[in-house]
């Protein structure tokens, strides 16, 4: 599967899901997700949960060589 098919994939469905324990919080209230990205095309985590209206921020480390996008459709 296309790597940007797959990180639009696992973004939409984050922002569906319903709300998780907090990771990263700060205190502006915006949460602050860590996504590092391999050369296997794998995200970690591979799974991101947020509540609907929710404001967050991505931190994206690219952990290999290759290089990656990052984007939220």
């Amino acid at each position: 599967m296309n790597l940007k098919v797959t990180l639009s994939a696992i973004i939409a469905a984050a922002a569906l899901m319903g709300a998780c324990a907090q990771q990263g919080a700060d205190p502006t209230g915006v949460r602050e997700i860590e996504v590092a990205m391999t050369d296997e095309l794998r995200f970690e985590p591979d799974v991101i949960t947020v509540a609907a209206g929710e404001t967050v921020r991505f931190v994206v480390r690219n952990t290999g060589a290759i290089d990656h996008e990052f984007l939220i459709g």
